[in-house]
């Protein structure tokens, strides 16, 4: 529904889907340097655990993109 939401506002501004979808990308990033354990805080114990940690952060952002490209594409919204 964020995504979605996103993807809709953006092509009401009339921004571009390749315009939307970069932005997206440079806050994917972002956010995934602030999701991802820092030195001195509360880390998963082992490699296996901080790996599980990265593919749901991937997972949570790739169900994000496809909901901005699906609210851009939205006829009607």
């Amino acid at each position: 529904a964020v995504g979605e939401s996103y993807g809709g506002e953006s092509r009401v501004a009339g921004v571009s889907l390749h315009d939307t979808v970069e932005a997206f990308l440079f806050f994917r990033s972002a956010f995934a340097q602030l999701a991802m354990p820092v030195p001195g805080i509360a880390q998963p114990t082992d490699l296996a655990e901080a790996a599980g940690l990265h593919a749901r952060l991937d997972r949570f952002m790739d169900a994000i993109l496809l909901g901005v490209i699906a609210g851009f594409e939205k006829q009607g919204a």
